[in-house]
């Protein structure tokens, strides 16, 4: 009779008269894969310090974009005036 023993690491597989051993005691071996429970997935708590972040990006960006937009258009503005002082008038 095959007898077969495999080691790896902290586990030990065998096999002896059409029984498959687990650890020594002996395993059902099925096709199927066994069903693994998931989690839900971990929500952060919501503190004031994840609140004042959060702010404070929201108000960055609208600063950079306000300052953006108006050296935009002094630049705009800038241009028309140097370029005025070229033309015949």
């Amino acid at each position: 009779m095959p007898q077969t023993l495999i080691k790896a690491g902290t586990a030990t597989i065998g096999y002896h008269q059409g029984t498959y051993f687990l650890n020594g005691a002996a395993t059902q071996v099925t096709n199927e894969a066994p069903k693994t429970q998931t989690l839900a997935p971990v929500k952060p708590a919501q503190s004031w310090m994840n609140r004042f972040f959060k702010t404070q990006g929201v108000v960055l960006l609208v600063f950079f974009s306000l300052t953006l937009g108006i050296f935009g258009l002094f630049i705009v503005i800038g241009r028309r005036v140097y370029l005025n002082m070229f033309k015949p008038k």
